[in-house]
């Protein structure tokens, strides 16, 4: 006997009585569910973006304070710098010229 197309062809093509429908309510719970932590998750993610900017906001004063400091550092060294120079101005070309041949040795290699 051969089968045809509308027989079943095993167990695997027949659907358990009475687990469709648990298994729906299930689906439907699993949906709620990740709803829920869906929403949940966004607030948490929303209240940590805002902690963030916050803390953000405080650091950027910082930095700019730090760097108002140090433009003020680099202006009294580039005075005490431009004071050497005219005080010892062949010293200074020395310096330049010692620096200028180790460069150039360096590069060279």
């Amino acid at each position: 006997m051969s089968k045809t197309t509308t027989e079943a062809s095993g167990p695997a093509d027949r659907e358990p009585v009475g687990l469709r429908e648990p298994f729906e309510r299930l689906a439907a719970a699993l949906e709620a569910l990740a709803r829920t932590e869906g929403a949940e998750a966004a607030t948490a993610a929303s209240r940590a973006a805002r902690q963030v900017a916050e803390g953000m906001s405080g650091l950027a004063e910082e930095l700019a304070a730090a760097a108002g400091e140090a433009a003020g550092t680099m202006r009294s060294g580039e005075r005490q710098l431009e004071a050497a120079i005219r005080e010892r101005p062949f010293l200074a070309v020395g310096i330049a010229a010692a620096a200028g041949f180790l460069l150039a040795r360096l590069v060279r290699r």
